[in-house]
């Protein structure tokens, strides 16, 4: 069982991907995993009884190497940050966890690291807030700078803070049509903006390819470039470059990082350069559209003073803050000073609870579409109102504003109930005369043969009986079109106070007739009367009854 345990452990240490190292107590390297041969470029074999320290030369962050041996002589452990060199003099940032390691009989027997390398994922880190503070930089440099050459100058002045790079540099093509580029710069020399600003290369693949160029290592670069010489001079180590644009147009110029370090491109980094060619393209261009959206400005203040529908702006606490001139016409206002600075629960809803219920709803949704209430003019006349509104908040989710069209829909309402009672009149009408023709049909036929049969009944006293419940029947039936008619509203049903209690015995006379079922009333108290139609109640009673005796017979 120890020996498979003995294996097993043997796996993990193999196939970690952390480095892994141990010593004896003298700090003898005894264990040296594949993790860490890649990490330090130095094999098993060479690690083993080797100190640490003649393998990787290490800088401690924020504190000295004395701390940590305190530190870790008092807890038997200490992690951290440091900087490891590697056997070809890499730089790598690790975090590292060491503790003691005792036998069985608690005898102390040596140290175990467990190394991780988070250089790349630092850097990840940094380069995603350097982004972040370049969207910021953007935003900030389009709102304060006026012209040109100004957001330009500010731009590459404050990237070389935010990318910790040695200069930066803006080469923008001229107005004109001709080759030739203006350039701005923070940290170069002019010989060597000079130099980057008229190599053709740099014109070709970034002008007219809308590629990037990126050289991590000039020592390492065999191009055919001018700009390489005066880069190696002022011991410049890499360049990383790219065009700028906005997409589907041709290129306004280029962005030039120059630094004394390995510029290296993290995944997706790709993306976010195109971003920034995008935001700045954008930004040059202000100036330009500045003129395009005054006009439109204009365009909107003209459909603003002619919307047939009312434009609105309300303040945080409901307060008006702007309305157009058909809301002006639409209320009954003389002029937008009665009721500029006045909530609007007290002059555009009939009643504040409609109020109440719009913004809870405008609220939560943060956009209404098609919301319907009812409000009021200065002279009381209510109104059907459609309202499109929507809710503006600042960086912080505070409301700044209310603002939103709403639409006089009184007459459209009208008109759309009209139609739809018309058409249930219609259709109402139709059934009802389809009913009543086929019963006056089929009562003409059973009052016939009543009438016949009446005839020859002479003194049969049993058959004559017989015969007057069915012609009741028809009678009835006659009733029974004239509800319809009701339904359909034809005519109106005539109400009276009435009795209850007769009206039920007469229903349950009806129901034990037809059903041949027996029924008691027993009437425990006095009931009041009822204003209704004494027909329709019957009816009421005979269907309550029928569906009693129905649900008793299963």
């Amino acid at each position: 069982m120890e020996q498979d345990s003995g294996i097993f452990i043997r796996r993990i240490v193999t196939n970690v991907s952390d480095a892994m190292l141990a010593s004896d107590p003298e700090f003898g390297i005894v264990e040296w995993n594949p993790a860490a041969e890649k990490m330090y470029g130095y094999t098993r074999e060479e690690a083993r009884g080797k100190q640490i320290s003649e393998l990787a030369r290490r800088e401690y962050i924020g504190t000295t190497r004395d701390e940590v041996i305190e530190e870790f002589n008092k807890k038997g452990h200490w992690e951290g940050e440091v900087y490891d060199y590697t056997r070809d003099g890499h730089r790598l940032l690790i975090f590292t966890r060491v503790s003691t390691v005792y036998d069985a009989d608690e005898k102390f027997i040596g140290i175990v690291a467990v190394n991780r390398d988070i250089t790349l994922d630092r850097m990840r880190q940094v380069r995603e807030h350097q982004h972040n503070q370049m969207y910021r930089l953007l935003a900030e440099a389009t709102a304060i700078c006026t012209t040109r050459s100004e957001l330009c100058q500010y731009l590459v002045d404050q990237m070389v803070l935010v990318l910790d790079v040695k200069a930066v540099m803006f080469h923008l093509l001229a107005d004109d049509t001709s080759d030739s580029c203006v350039c701005y710069s923070s940290g170069a020399p002019e010989n060597l903006t000079k130099a980057l600003a008229s190599d053709t290369m740099i014109q070709d693949t970034l002008f007219k390819k809308k590629k990037q160029i990126h050289v991590k290592d000039l020592l390492e670069f065999r191009g055919n470039a001018i700009w390489v010489d005066v880069l190696r001079q002022y011991q410049m180590r890499s360049i990383l470059a790219w065009p700028i644009y906005i997409p589907e147009q041709e290129p306004i110029g280029a962005v030039c990082m120059l630094s004394d370090k390995d510029i290296d491109l993290c995944n997706g980094e790709t993306n976010h350069l195109e971003n920034f060619s995008n935001m700045i393209a954008t930004a040059v261009h202000r100036v330009a559209t500045e003129e395009k959206s005054h006009q439109y400005r204009q365009k909107l203040q003209t459909i603003f003073e002619h919307i047939v529908d009312v434009y609105f702006r309300l303040d945080p606490d409901g307060t008006l803050n702007t309305i157009s001139n058909s809301g002006l016409e639409l209320f009954g206002l003389k002029n937008e000073s009665e009721v500029l600075g006045k909530h609007v629960s007290e002059w555009v809803f009939a009643h504040s609870s409609e109020y109440v219920k719009f913004l809870t709803e405008l609220t939560h949704k943060k956009v209404l579409k098609n919301y319907m209430f009812i409000g009021k003019t200065q002279q009381d006349l209510k109104l059907d109102l459609e309202v499109n509104a929507r809710v503006e908040t600042d960086e912080t989710g505070e409301l700044k504003y209310i603002e939103g069209l709403i639409r006089d829909v009184t007459e459209r309402n009208a008109m759309e109930e009209e139609i739809r009672e018309k058409a249930r009149l219609e259709n109402m009408g139709f059934i009802v005369g389809s009913v009543a023709h086929s019963f006056n049909n089929n009562l003409t036929a059973v009052l016939g043969s009543i009438s016949v049969s009446q005839h020859y009944a002479g003194d049969n006293a049993k058959l004559v009986n017989f015969l007057k419940k069915a012609e009741t029947g028809c009678l009835k039936a006659k009733q029974t079109v004239q509800q319809l008619m009701m339904i359909s509203g034809s005519i109106k049903p005539i109400c009276r106070s009435l009795e209850i209690m007769p009206i039920l015995k007469s229903a349950v006379a009806h129901v034990c007739d037809t059903s041949n079922t027996e029924v008691r009333v027993k009437q425990l108290s006095p009931l009041p009367r009822l204003n209704a139609n004494e027909k329709q109640l019957l009816q009421v009673f005979i269907h309550i009854l029928n569906n009693s005796v129905e649900a008793m017979h299963g």
